[in-house]
């Protein structure tokens, strides 16, 4: 019975480690690969790092950037929309995902989230994020974001990566 019973967790160790080890990551670095796997149907995850981003200054107040340092969120890609969006007289290729989660804001409070991440063919990104009070559905804070897709070297804010491998 002993035997058995080390048997079995050996097997069910060396299944968790096997797991573990082939449970990597590829990084996407383009928007031909984004769309190239989001399109396959693989789990496809962006993390955003506010602090390599640029804040629009026209959609917050200054002081909210210092409390960013550091702050990132995370994007998955299972839904999604891709297409084509008129700007500024030219055609760009789009993919858009979105989130909504309540939060609780540093002074206590519950805030609904809303963030809406939009992609572009020239590897730049746009980030909409909104706090609405819960219970009046009253919009608290807006925010708007400008990105690039990182290479992983290159300091940029937005890192995708493909979780199918």
């Amino acid at each position: 019975m002993r035997i058995s019973v080390l048997h079995h967790t050996g097997l069910l160790l060396l299944s968790l480690v096997t797991h573990a080890v082939s449970a990597q990551t590829t990084l996407i670095s383009n928007y031909s690969q984004l769309v190239t796997a989001l399109e396959r149907g693989d789990d496809v995850k962006a993390i955003l790092h506010f602090d390599k981003c640029h804040l629009d200054p026209n959609s917050a107040a200054a002081h909210i950037l210092p409390k960013l340092k550091g702050a990132s969120t995370r994007f998955n890609f299972n839904e999604y929309t891709h297409y084509k969006l008129q700007i500024d007289d030219q055609e760009k290729d789009i993919i858009v995902t979105s989130i909504t989660m309540l939060i609780e804001h540093p002074h206590g409070e519950f805030w609904n989230n809303y963030a809406r991440l939009r992609i572009f063919e020239d590897n730049s990104a746009e980030l909409h994020i909104a706090y609405y009070d819960p219970l009046t559905d009253e919009k608290q804070l807006g925010m708007d974001w400008s990105c690039h897709l990182s290479n992983g070297k290159d300091g940029n804010g937005i890192m995708i990566f493909d979780a199918s491998n």
